[in-house]
């Protein structure tokens, strides 16, 4: 693809097929990205643990958009679309329930002595 516009730009718009984006960049992309952030926080100093995981978490939504817009330009069987749009939901809702929960976490730990 030569559109003159960068990796993440098109993974953005959705410009990769949908497959491509969910399983490769979706699938493979985030597990490669956790490790490197887990590679990270074993050989780097406890000071960068918060940055390590930062990384993964900004390509993980880079590419949930990505999937979403790749689904709206799917021209195949329809049920894949919505498939994979159910399962961008279903990862946005479950984000946001684990940040309310660690939010709440760490409010309850600053009240301990």
């Amino acid at each position: 693809m030569d559109n003159g516009k960068g990796f993440y730009q098109n993974l953005w718009e959705g410009n990769y097929s949908l497959g491509r984006t969910y399983w490769l960049y979706g699938v493979v992309g985030n597990m490669l990205a956790y490790m490197f952030a887990w590679v990270v926080m074993i050989f780097l100093p406890v000071s960068v643990e918060p940055f390590a995981l930062i990384l993964p978490l900004i390509y993980g939504f880079i590419v949930l958009v990505g999937v979403w817009n790749a689904a709206s330009k799917y021209n195949g069987f329809f049920l894949w679309a919505w498939l994979a749009r159910i399962i961008v939901a279903c990862n946005v809702v479950t984000a946001v329930y684990k940040f309310a929960v660690l939010t709440s976490l760490i409010a309850a730990f600053e009240f301990l002595p």
